[in-house]
């Protein structure tokens, strides 16, 4: 009883020998395999199946290639779902999730919809970007427009204007004269707005054609 107990340790002793052996062959068979072409390196799964496979092949006690074959069944299930998984094509997505969206319109500060200057408002651009003195709001030839009059925040002595007409999906930017500081919308008549500069100067913006001209007191 105790040498048939024996003999079956020494059997799966043996058979450890061999799996330990077999597997530091394959590892280092896979290893150098990977080093020399990184895209086809195989599984762990496929790596431990290849290994068992081997061993049963060479096995001929039957209770080895019972425990073998125990070993080499759910490795089979591992392999199958990992093919399968690799076989499936993977979601793309567009680079930018916005790219396929069309460009909203520029969110304006809610106003009344009458025409004139409007003060205590600011224009829809970022704060660190724009500071805004006033505007005016109108129509022109059919459109509805906004002007927004202010300086860049960062260079306060630039003066500049905002134009957004309705459903602009960007602003235009109209630059004042250099170091004139910041512009102030004063009056409007016949499509043309009049504006002061911070350091005095006058200037005329026409709505139509978007040119600022600096022009005498």
């Amino acid at each position: 009883m105790v040498n048939g107990h024996l003999s079956r340790k020494g059997t799966y002793i043996a058979l450890l020998l061999i799996l330990v052996g077999l597997g530091i062959g394959l590892g280092l068979y896979s290893q150098r395999q990977a080093m020399a072409a990184p895209g086809q390196a195989t599984s762990w799964q496929q790596q431990m199946l290849a290994h068992y496979t081997q061993t049963l092949a060479v096995l001929q006690d039957p209770e080895q290639r019972a425990f073998l074959e125990q070993k080499i069944a759910p490795l089979q299930t591992q392999e199958a779902a990992r093919a399968l998984a690799q076989s499936r094509p993977a979601p793309t997505k567009p680079a930018d999730p916005n790219a396929l969206r069309p460009p909203e319109p520029l969110a304006v500060q809610s106003l009344p919809r009458e025409p004139g200057i409007v003060e205590g408002v600011a224009a829809p651009v970022s704060p660190d970007d724009f500071t805004t003195r006033n505007a005016w709001q109108g129509e022109v030839d059919g459109q509805w427009i906004w002007v927004y009059a202010g300086a860049h925040t960062y260079a306060p002595e630039q003066g500049a204007l905002i134009v957004l007409p309705e459903g602009a999906v960007k602003e235009e930017w109209v630059e004042g004269p250099i170091g004139a500081g910041t512009l102030r919308i004063v009056t409007a008549q016949d499509g043309v707005l009049r504006l002061e500069a911070a350091n005095g100067a006058q200037l005329e913006f026409d709505l139509r054609t978007r040119a600022l001209r600096q022009i005498e007191p």
